[in-house]
């Protein structure tokens, strides 16, 4: 079993709130969520901090990536249920 630290560091940025026109972001040590209109999203990282998954407020897959080992993202994000390419990038 591998156990990792989770503790909080201190010295490292508070959560940071950013607003544009179309969307707000709240971010930490990376990107955290997104609120567009009435939908809010919640990005789901693996251990080196990639966005694998994207989840909407129920907790349901919105957007799904995959990479290969070498973490490069393998082929194109699917809008969960569609089996459509995500529009945009994943940042």
């Amino acid at each position: 079993m591998i156990v990792r630290d989770t503790r909080l560091d201190l010295a490292a940025t508070l959560p940071v709130v950013i607003r544009d026109t179309n969307a707000i972001y709240l971010y930490g040590l990376d990107i955290i969520a997104q609120q567009r209109a009435q939908a809010r999203l919640y990005y789901m990282h693996d251990g080196p901090g990639s966005v694998r998954q994207v989840v909407d407020n129920t907790g349901d897959i919105a957007t799904s990536y995959a990479y290969d080992p070498c973490g490069v993202q393998s082929g194109e994000a699917l809008l969960v249920g569609t089996q459509a390419p995500a529009s945009g990038s994943r940042d």
